[in-house]
């Protein structure tokens, strides 16, 4: 959520305030990834993007909010607002537990 928050502000469908109300909200959810799984990196996850059932002409549909409470898919050309997106949230540090 934090990543596709990210995406639709550069797209300018949701304002950076917004964006911040909803990133606070998630960062104080207790979330905790089992022992035995890991974050897997952006390249990778990017691949399994492209075999999700949004992906549609070869374009991956991202689920953005275009304000708080309602959404919509949107197809993405080329892949660096995903990547970008990615590198926001790893910038972020450890988002594993509740902060």
């Amino acid at each position: 959520m934090i990543c596709a928050n990210f995406a639709a502000v550069r797209l300018n469908l949701l304002t950076g305030h917004e964006q911040k109300r909803i990133e606070n909200l998630i960062l104080k959810m207790p979330v905790k990834l089992p022992e035995n799984k890991s974050i897997p990196v952006p390249g990778d996850l990017l691949a399994l993007m492209y075999q999700d059932k949004k992906v549609k002409e070869g374009h991956i549909q991202l689920i953005l909010a275009d304000k708080i409470g309602r959404v919509r898919s949107h197809r993405v050309t080329g892949e660096n607002l995903i990547t970008e997106s990615f590198e926001y949230l790893f910038s972020l540090g450890p988002v594993t537990s509740a902060r």
